[in-house]
């Protein structure tokens, strides 16, 4: 998934990224929806925030999940961790159900991921959500605010990412902005819009041209953030 002619890029699904050399053309992307960040119940009440969590996570030790390496829970752990002096220990999974059930369990003190992995847990009250490091909230988790409406505004804290319809590059220019259009208006088809409903997405799919721009944004801003945490893109 990408653009260009074996050009290096970075692809991003559901919050994961991935560097390499890619091959092809987009037609459009869906996004990727809201990752929220929570904690194990076992914390404090009062802690129902990034800036409470930030002050209550000084000179503690905290479990915190990512269900990959360099992940996008990986990345915004460790960025906590430079920004305000944490020592939060990154636990990498393969996965986001062993995450949840060393959740469920107590083991991990805080984590992120997919609204429908977390559910039980929501459901259960076993975990607690304090930010949602995206654009727009959650719209089934609408009293928990993002990021930047927490005053967080690095780049870090805010998840970008979407899940693209790509094509062989020898595609004709003119078949893949029909894909695109179909690709965009199919999310205000009844199909589409309980598809969207089910997943808790409000943002509208990107066009071709809009993810080819947020590809090269990505590019810039996500690769260093993968290099700081010591992994080397491939």
């Amino acid at each position: 998934i990408g653009a260009g002619s074996y050009e290096p890029g970075v692809a991003v699904s559901s919050g994961v990224v991935s560097a390499g050399l890619v091959s092809g053309v987009t037609g459009g992307a869906s996004v990727s929806g809201v990752l929220p960040a929570v904690v194990h119940k076992s914390l404090p009440a009062e802690v129902n925030d990034l800036k409470s969590f930030i002050e209550y996570a000084k000179g503690r030790k905290i479990n915190w999940g990512s269900w990959a390496l360099g992940s996008s829970s990986h990345i915004f752990a460790q960025r906590l961790n430079e920004k305000y002096g944490l020592s939060i220990e990154v636990v990498t999974y393969k996965g986001e159900a062993p995450m949840w059930q060393d959740m469920g369990a107590g083991s991990l003190q805080a984590a992120m991921g997919s609204p429908q992995a977390m559910n039980a847990l929501l459901v259960k009250g076993d975990v607690r959500p304090i930010v949602a490091p995206s654009r727009v909230r959650y719209v089934k988790l609408p009293d928990v605010k993002t990021s930047q409406e927490q005053g967080f505004d690095d780049p870090a804290f805010t998840v970008r990412g979407w899940l693209a319809l790509g094509a062989p590059k020898a595609t004709p220019p003119e078949i893949v902005q029909k894909m695109s259009d179909l690709w965009v208006a199919a999310a205000d088809s009844e199909p589409g819009k309980r598809m969207m409903d089910s997943f808790g997405l409000t943002e509208k799919p990107l066009n071709h041209q809009e993810v080819m721009k947020d590809y090269e944004y990505l590019k810039s801003v996500v690769i260093p953030l993968i290099v700081a945490l010591g992994i080397k893109p491939e």
